[in-house]
């Protein structure tokens, strides 16, 4: 995998860091810092541009395996489910397949360009019959906001062009969830730090905020923002570097067979989690976050369906 995530993003001293933290407008929401706090930015608030485009790269897949179990606990299966979790290139031809898969009337015209024109790719789609939505994550912030509502305009208009049922999706009720903690060291006291992300959903934009706990007071009193930031961005390029693997192997696994071209392709996935096996039939981007999710024992066995 690239190196996404360059420190040397982090090009301002502790000072200029401390100033930035404490004047934004998340911190100044918040006159008495506790000891312990847990606050939520935008990652370009933060991190600035290029540290925030790197963690959008782990933020989508994280998000998206935590939507199939919150979708499934609301009784929606993940076979009636797409994500797109950037797996392939401009093309997908897994969307085409799903499209076809429950739309089976498409016009063949419309279905072909869906198979071979570049077309903006909702990152989830869902039809269980009563359900036809699409969804864009982005992060929440005006510019993340600007560039998912012309996504969405774009999905839009070939959706009503090409007369299938499928529309923005409503509001949604997203647990947070954490997605990783570390620590840094502060005159010899270890300080937790645990990362997790929040969700607001506004007219089919699932929007997020990176929530850092930790103990804010203590680390923008002794002026160590610069270490937090250092120790979260190592924290990211470790999941990174073992999301991209899990991804290489995966996409290389299944570049050369035969059935990969039939858009939905199917992989049976095999979890071996606690003693007990959890056979889940999904599609190979769903197959990949699950792989990402269970534990090291995990055996994921990918197996071609004849």
């Amino acid at each position: 995998m690239p190196d996404i995530l360059k420190q040397s993003a982090l090009q301002n001293s502790n000072d200029v860091l401390n100033s930035q933290v404490l004047g934004g407008s998340v911190l100044q929401n918040h006159s008495n810092i506790l000891d312990i706090n847990k606050l939520c930015f935008a990652p370009s608030e933060l991190f600035g541009e290029e540290i925030a485009k790197g963690f959008g790269i782990i933020a989508e897949p994280f998000i998206n395996f935590n939507l199939t179990e919150y979708f499934s606990r609301n009784m929606i299966a993940p076979r009636d489910i797409y994500q797109d979790y950037s797996f392939e290139g401009s093309i997908d031809k897994t969307l085409a397949g799903f499209i076809k898969l429950k739309n089976p009337t498409i016009n063949p015209l419309y279905f072909d360009l869906l198979s071979t024109v570049p077309h903006k790719r909702p990152d989830i789609l869902i039809d269980s019959g009563t359900i036809k939505d699409y969804y864009e994550i982005k992060p929440n912030s005006p510019s993340g906001r600007y560039a998912g509502r012309r996504k969405l305009s774009a999905i839009d208009t070939y959706m009503n062009t090409y007369g299938l049922p499928y529309v923005r999706g409503p509001l949604l009720d997203i647990p947070e969830f954490v997605i990783g903690r570390t620590a840094i060291t502060i005159n010899g006291v270890t300080v937790p730090i645990q990362v997790s992300l929040n969700f607001e959903t506004v007219n089919g934009l699932i929007l997020y905020k990176v929530c850092i706990e930790t103990q804010w007071r203590l680390i923008l009193n002794a002026k160590h923002v610069f270490e937090l930031l250092e120790a979260i961005v190592e924290l990211l390029k470790d999941i990174i570097t073992r999301t991209g693997d899990v991804f290489e192997e995966l996409a290389e696994s299944i570049k050369d067979l035969p059935w990969r071209d039939m858009g939905m392709a199917i992989l049976v996935v095999l979890a071996i989690i606690g003693g007990s096996v959890l056979v889940v039939a999904l599609a190979p981007k769903i197959a990949a976050a699950l792989a990402l999710s269970v534990p090291v024992a995990t055996a994921a066995i990918l197996l071609k369906l004849s």
